[in-house]
């Protein structure tokens, strides 16, 4: 039940050999059982694959110029709070579930789905939607 970065076990594999599809781990010296033979096979800490995740959106937003309790302006300045967390401000949008959502949903319940800053989103839809108004003036 270690936890270890794939590239620095890829690395210890090669300079320790592997018998039997086991490692025997760095830290503990008990022998492990190695799916196909190398780490690709093993499994990901979801623990730590979700605090990546938190690190990750952290610094998205702030390397975008926006605090993490800062809120998207959405339109004419309003700000739309969560149906669910009623104290957090819809700041990102699900494409998987084509969903506006807030920040704990975004890390909690869509982590594993593929999403955008909700102002990202509106441009698109806006420019969407502007040509097809386009479209049917033309015609």
């Amino acid at each position: 039940l270690h936890t270890f970065c794939k590239e620095c076990l890829a690395e210890y594999t090669k300079a320790h050999s592997v018998e039997d599809d086991q490692i025997e781990c760095p830290t503990c010296r008990c022998k492990s059982p190695l799916p196909s033979g190398n780490v690709d096979g093993l499994k990901n800490n979801f623990f730590v694959e979700s605090l990546k995740d938190t690190v990750n959106l952290h610094k998205t937003l702030h390397s975008e110029g926006q605090g993490i309790g800062q809120a998207l302006s959405v339109r004419n300045g309003q700000q739309h709070t969560c149906s669910e967390h009623t104290d957090e401000v819809v700041k990102f949008f699900c494409e998987t579930c084509q969903v506006p959502m807030c920040r704990h949903c975004a890390l909690l319940k869509h982590r594993e789905h593929s999403f955008t800053h909700l102002k990202e989103h509106s441009a698109l839809v806006r420019a969407e939607v502007q040509g097809q108004i386009d479209k049917v003036k033309s015609k």
